[in-house]
């Protein structure tokens, strides 16, 4: 048996680029991923099974049983995994893409052929997670280039699920619906990350002060706060306790914090309200 825990991430900052020529969107964004995770056991078997615990519906294609399939298809093996869910679908927080990842590096590497294509075809998002450390992720989030990000180390991250499920695919209709046509928005999108870009030093380190200014940008907030307007209503709430920032394509909201007391008694308050928080550090 093989035991793997399979972090969630965090958008820290998110800019999108546009619409390409297939349908995918150009992205930018410093992802992190967090100590939240859903926990995987994988079996050898005589056929590929899967077997959710979960809270939440799991489709019966999903994401876990496609990525065993083309695995398969490598090792000439079957498997049977077993997935405990802790990360909520819809949430923003990468949970189906992390269980790929962590299933595809575990039993093909990081770095072979066949597991890049594999990760690059399940999803936009499942090549960050054969590597799990802070990144930059951009085109349509198959490029990644691991960082470094000063203070990260000393960051509690307070996340909140309000049990929005958010539909991808929509929200970024709804971004192309609202910015397609406006030149400015994206203008000053590029501009960001030039200018972020030349923050990143050479080695991949980008010092806290830097970044600061792009913690919490995120192009796809106003299309999901349009989509979803129970969002914005939570959003407003959640800020009488401090900066909460949208990851991904929503719908959870983070905040950080460098006191662990202060994080602690933000984390119990919101607790009452919002069965689905965490209180998480660094993967």
């Amino acid at each position: 048996m093989i035991f793997l825990r399979s972090p969630a991430k965090i958008n820290l900052c998110l800019f999108v680029l546009g619409k390409r020529p297939d349908g995918y969107h150009d992205i930018f964004s410093i992802v992190q991923t967090v100590d939240l995770c859903d926990i995987i056991e994988i079996y050898e078997s005589n056929r590929n099974q899967v077997e959710f615990h979960s809270a939440w519906d799991i489709p019966q294609d999903n994401t876990v049983l496609k990525t065993i399939q083309y695995v398969s298809d490598v090792t000439h093996k079957f498997y049977r995994v077993k997935v405990i869910k802790n990360i909520p679908p819809g949430a923003g927080l990468g949970g189906a893409s992390s269980n790929a990842g962590v299933i595809i590096r575990e039993l093909l590497g990081n770095t072979d052929r066949n597991a890049i294509l594999i990760a690059e075809k399940i999803g936009s998002d499942v090549p960050l997670f054969l590597r799990q450390t802070p990144s930059v992720i951009s085109g349509r989030g198959e490029n990644v280039q691991e960082i470094k990000i000063e203070k990260i180390d000393s960051v509690f991250f307070v996340i909140v699920f309000p049990q929005i499920t958010s539909v991808t695919r929509d929200v970024y209709a709804e971004f192309d619906r609202i910015y397609i046509e406006n030149k400015d928005l994206q203008n000053r999108s590029l501009e960001k990350i030039e200018h972020l870009q030349k923050l990143i030093l050479k080695e991949g380190y980008i010092r806290w002060d830097d970044f600061i200014e792009f913690l919490g940008s995120n192009d796809l907030e106003v299309p999901f706060l349009k989509l979803y307007p129970k969002g914005l209503e939570i959003k407003e709430y959640l800020l009488k306790f401090g900066n909460f920032y949208l990851t991904g394509s929503g719908s959870s909201f983070f905040a950080l914090f460098f006191d662990q007391d202060e994080a602690l008694k933000i984390y119990n308050k919101l607790k009452e309200r919002f069965h689905f928080s965490w209180l998480v550090r660094k993967f």
